[in-house]
């Protein structure tokens, strides 16, 4: 049982390390080793993905900028404070280094050594720590020989410091009005990184206007955007190819086709010309024979097609902009009555024409069976039928009856 556990906690310690390893490459424009980057592909933009992610540098995907990662950090705390001189000043990208002017300056209680720190989320490779004395000389001696701690985990705290490595002590013989460290003095650290990072004093009250800690990070160029993969995605589904390169939200409209913050969905099949809203991706109109608002739906087959090969058959809602001979009503799903002839109105269910020997509004009653050749759509005979007794002949017309004698010739 010792063992496995033994095991696992070392494997959880190579994964934290290797994630450790990881983002710290994030942060870097550079080639992957051992890949040859003498090509970058056949295309100008964007970049194939093979040389997205191995020959960023070469190819022009990044750039290596010198950042300064604590400005304007929110997690930032102090061992305690007096006269405002909050923790947060030291990030504020305001370097005045009046106390009184601006409000731009730490400051912790005189009399007992004071500690600072910034908790800058990941771990960095610094290229440089600058921090930003006091103007008044009365007091801008107690920066002096101050301690530069650091460290890969944690978070700011009376424990985090004693858990941090010291990485500098400052041993100049004259006071600064900015100090400028460009790497570790001390042999405990062997690497001028962190993600938290202990500024302590030893004299007395630490007073300091600003903190600046640069870094070499890699930036995305135009037309591409940041991921959480070591590599640049670009942003060519935007307009003009133009987006944050950071968060890769397009600073404009979509291409044809696309929708969504970043235009990372497709428009709907359905759409007609492809065309959909930015916003939510509904179509501006529909192909024909689809309807809905992203044209996903098929048109009723009882729909009638249109001669225009381009129009729809049915609105967005679904109505059939005409139906099929024998069918009515908004989506054409009713039956005309059989007794129609040449089908109904789609809105009152009226036959067209009646077939022979049937009248009324939808042609469902029967003419009279006296009736010669059917009848009108109101019952009326078109004609009656001829009755014979002997010499007598009964000729039944629609409001006449006649009686005609036959003459018998001796």
């Amino acid at each position: 049982m010792w063992s496995t556990m033994k095991v696992k906690e070392l494997s959880a310690v190579i994964i934290i390390l290797l994630l450790l390893k990881y983002n710290l490459a994030l942060n870097e424009c550079r080639d992957t080793d051992n890949i040859n980057c003498q090509s970058c592909g056949n295309t100008d933009y964007p970049r194939e993905q093979f040389y997205r992610q191995n020959c960023m540098r070469s190819c022009g995907v990044c750039t290596d900028i010198l950042t300064n990662v604590a400005l304007r950090q929110q997690s930032v705390q102090q061992s305690s404070t007096k006269y405002g001189g909050v923790a947060s000043r030291a990030v504020d990208g305001n370097t005045n280094s009046d106390f009184n002017i601006g409000q731009s300056c730490t400051h912790t209680p005189e009399g007992v050594s004071g500690w600072w720190c910034v908790d800058l989320q990941q771990l960095y490779y610094f290229n440089q720590i600058k921090i930003y004395n006091i103007q008044n000389r009365n007091y801008w001696g107690r920066l002096q020989r101050f301690e530069i701690k650091t460290s890969s985990s944690g978070q700011c705290s009376e424990q985090g410091l004693e858990l941090a490595t010291t990485c500098y002590k400052d041993t100049t013989s004259t006071i600064q009005s900015v100090y400028n460290v460009a790497g570790c003095n001390q042999g405990s650290s062997t690497s001028f990184s962190g993600k938290t990072v202990y500024v302590q004093s030893f004299n007395d009250a630490l007073e300091m206007c600003e903190v600046e800690i640069f870094a070499v990070l890699g930036h995305c160029n135009s037309g591409y955007y940041s991921t959480s993969t070591s590599t640049c995605q670009p942003c060519d589904t935007c307009l003009n190819d133009s987006c944050d390169p950071n968060t890769g939200v397009c600073t404009g409209d979509c291409k044809t086709g696309f929708y969504g913050s970043k235009c990372q969905h497709n428009c709907s099949n359905g759409c007609l010309n492809n065309n959909c809203s930015k916003s939510d991706g509904t179509c501006n109109n529909c192909k024909r024979d689809r309807f809905g608002l992203y044209c996903n739906l098929t048109c009723g087959a009882e729909c009638q097609p249109m001669p225009d090969q381009t129009a729809t058959t049915c609105d967005k809602n679904g109505r059939c902009n005409e139906c099929i001979m024998g069918r009515y009503s908004d989506g054409c799903d009713l039956n005309c009555s059989t007794g129609c002839d040449g089908g109904c109105d789609r809105n009152t269910s009226r036959c067209t024409n009646c077939i022979m020997g049937r009248y009324g509004k939808r042609c469902d009653m029967n003419c009279n069976t006296g009736c010669v050749g059917g009848c009108d759509r109101s019952g009326r005979c078109n004609n009656c039928i001829i009755v014979k007794q002997g010499d007598m002949v009964t000729t039944v017309t629609a409001n006449v009856v006649t009686v005609l004698i036959k003459r018998h010739v001796m």
